[in-house]
């Protein structure tokens, strides 16, 4: 009995070693050659044109009635994608049952 349970821990170590040196391969063989990612760049270039326009914004109004307005174009956008959506935007993801 002892032994069977010997063998069985023998084999989760040797399985656990075998999948950590795997891992530590892939790794290795990765290092210094991450993908470069298009979006990325594009969601910061857009960041910073968002805050360009922000800043100027924020002076002349003041940061309350900035976020009143950003609160009201936010409301106007989901109001015209939930229109342009239709049926298909409110029944996502929802079965008719048969």
């Amino acid at each position: 009995m002892i032994m069977k349970i010997m063998r069985w821990l023998a084999a989760g170590v040797g399985a656990a070693t075998v999948s950590y040196a795997t891992y530590v391969a892939t790794t290795w063989l990765r290092y210094g050659h991450a993908k470069r990612v298009r979006h990325v760049a594009m969601l910061h270039a857009m960041l910073h044109a968002i805050e360009v326009i922000a800043t100027p914004v924020s002076e002349s109004l003041g940061i309350p009635a900035m976020l009143v307005r950003v609160r009201i174009l936010q409301i106007a956008v989901v109001g015209l994608i939930s229109v342009w959506g239709g049926k298909r935007l409110w029944r996502f993801g929802l079965r008719e049952a048969t």
